[in-house]
């Protein structure tokens, strides 16, 4: 006499190929998100140089300024670019996030003149406007850093002894 069974449930558990393709699943997942993240911190990266060299590009061309209206005139057109170059550079602190920032002037500085009746940029002079091109290389290599360039007017103050702009 056979006695019935009854079955509570399947006896078939996960095959060997279906708990690996899981895992590979998983696994390129899992990757995915990680460069996720990983273009999500150099972007961060990159933004935050560009909005750090933004700004010390704004904080050198009114230190440029001060310096001007401290001295009462432009620098002589000899040592201009060494002049403004210092006074662009004392933004920069090798000891604060501005670590790895490099600020420089570059040469040469023009100013805004009549020639043959056309206004114009023409070479250096220290009467009338001058007109300087700075530029801020910010910390990291080719893909990560960036040179911002930012062209800067400066006026002479009028209360400088025979200051042309103020006659």
């Amino acid at each position: 006499m056979s006695v019935p069974t009854q079955r509570l449930g399947s006896d078939r558990g996960e095959t060997l190929v279906e708990l690996l393709i899981a895992i590979a699943i998983l696994g390129v997942a899992g990757v995915a998100i990680l460069a996720g993240m990983a273009f999500s911190v150099q972007a961060s990266t990159i933004n935050r140089n560009q909005a750090g060299g933004g700004a010390y590009l704004r904080s050198a061309a009114e230190a440029i300024q001060k310096k001007v209206d401290g001295a009462g005139a432009y620098s002589s057109c000899g040592s201009a670019v060494a002049t403004y170059t210092s006074a662009a550079s004392s933004v920069i602190s090798a000891t604060d996030v501005s670590n790895g920032y490099d600020i420089k002037v570059l040469g040469p500085v023009q100013s805004w003149v009549r020639v043959g009746g056309v206004p114009q940029w023409s070479s250096c002079d220290t009467n009338g406007v001058q007109r300087i091109k700075l530029q801020l290389t910010t910390p990291g290599d080719a893909t990560h850093g960036s040179v911002e360039t930012m062209y800067v007017v400066l006026r002479q103050p009028c209360d400088a002894a025979g200051a042309t702009p103020c006659a």
